[in-house]
């Protein structure tokens, strides 16, 4: 991949981390000098932050972009009337997408800039930061990121570049996952330290790194097929912690500002767009959170996690971690624990759930045999990760039917490759037909 063909503009400390230095664009000079001295090395860290959550003049995050493709995409949304064309081919799908489709190409320019970056920070972080409370922090959040970015085109991808540099090489989805995995496992063996005082307001509070690596790490095991370790990893996570991509009035949440409330956006499907053999039952208490207009008097509507410029977007969800281990169990057979995880999903109250997402349904009272119970976990992960840009990834792993298929769940299985990369990468593979 060529970097200095691809737009990226790093958005500083004027919204998103409510900072009180006003720190420099690092496009306007070169990107070496920042990686010289702490405060740069910070600076780039929380441009990297706010490019991968925030939208802006410069482009759409990562966040947005992700969440978008993977709605229309797997059915989760409708297009508004008049909608914007890029949107439009997403929801038509199969071999309407064209290669220069913005939010596709600006969702892959971002996650490789994000890895490029975080890079940069690593290789760069011995040179400069000399307190270890600094270069602990540089270090958790370089990997953290550089793992996110990774796991992000594994969702949508068949082979990307992992390493960077000129005309790098792709690799498959399968060792792109065992690449983050190894970054997120380094972060985790890092001792955990404070930052110097007057840094810790730039790595912020709002990311517990180490919950956010062990929850990434069952996510990516889990979509690899290791349930042991899925189980491990998820199992390890504190599910009263949040951690979140939080917004302000000057970054606002893009899933409200972009996407429900914008004209030419979108908005929910009814029945979190499922089939009628999994539809929900009307008693779920998610219908009202991610279906049902929100938000303050006089405002327009959002839904879920986007019902206001305000909102933070949570990086993994407490219910992901144990269908998770639902999902996991039942693979290996295990049946009694998969229900129980299971059941904990269903049963679990709004006011029991750190972002007050609860179905409080009855335990699961259908057949105890796999095929069943993996129909309940992945119909339930439907619901319980509506929006998160999770389902694609889950149809192809569930095996629902394709785009291909009769009855069709959604619409791509895969995204061709854009055309940035295909112009500036003579090692980009053939675009997949479907």
């Amino acid at each position: 991949m060529k970097i200095t063909t691809l737009f990226f503009a790093i958005v500083f400390c004027t919204g998103i981390l409510s900072c009180k230095k006003t720190f420099i664009n690092p496009n306007a000079p070169e990107i070496d000098p920042l990686l010289k001295t702490p405060e740069g090395m910070v600076q780039l860290l929380v441009g990297i932050k706010n490019r991968f959550a925030v939208n802006s003049n410069y482009g759409n995050g990562a966040v947005f972009n992700s969440i978008t493709a993977n709605g229309f995409s797997s059915n989760e949304i409708n297009l508004k009337a008049g909608g914007n064309q890029d949107f439009g081919q997403l929801a038509a799908g199969r071999n309407t997408i064209a290669t220069n489709n913005v939010v596709l190409t600006e969702l892959w320019s971002n996650c490789m800039l994000i890895n490029n970056y975080s890079t940069m920070l690593l290789d760069n972080v011995d040179q400069v930061a000399q307190d270890s409370g600094m270069k602990i922090n540089i270090l958790k959040y370089a990997y953290l990121y550089k793992a996110l970015s990774i796991g992000m085109l594994a969702n949508y991808w068949k082979e990307f570049p992992v390493s960077t540099g000129t005309n790098a090489s792709f690799v498959s989805k399968d060792e792109g996952l065992k690449r983050a995995i190894s970054f997120l496992e380094t972060a985790v063996l890092l001792p955990t330290k404070s930052a110097p005082p007057e840094y810790s307001v730039y790595f912020g509070s709002e990311i517990n790194v180490n919950n956010t690596c062990n929850a990434l790490l069952a996510r990516y095991y889990n979509m690899l097929g290791d349930s042991i370790k899925a189980v491990e990893k998820a199992s390890k996570v504190i599910l009263n912690n949040r951690s979140v991509f939080i917004y302000n009035a000057q970054n606002t949440n893009p899933l409200y500002r972009s996407g429900y409330t914008f004209v030419f956006g979108y908005t929910p499907k009814g029945g979190f767009g499922l089939p009628a053999s999994l539809a929900p039952s009307p008693a779920d208490a998610r219908i009202a959170f991610y279906l049902v207009p929100q938000g303050p008097q006089g405002q327009p509507p959002g839904f879920g996690f986007g019902k206001t410029d305000f909102d933070s977007i949570p990086i993994f969800l407490p219910g992901e971690m144990l269908l998770i281990q639902a999902e996991a169990y039942v693979r290996r057979n295990d049946l009694i624990n998969g229900k129980k995880f299971l059941d904990s999903v269903l049963r679990k109250k709004n006011v029991e759930d750190v972002f007050r997402v609860g179905a409080n349904l009855p335990a699961y009272s259908g057949p105890l045999d796999s095929a069943s119970l993996m129909k309940e976990i992945y119909k339930n992960r439907c619901i319980e990760l509506f929006l998160s840009g999770m389902k694609l990834e889950d149809g192809r792993r569930f095996r629902r039917p394709g785009p291909t298929d009769p009855n069709s769940e959604r619409t791509r299985d895969w995204y061709p490759y854009p055309l940035v990369e295909r112009n500036g990468n003579p090692n980009t593979p053939i675009d997949p037909t479907n």
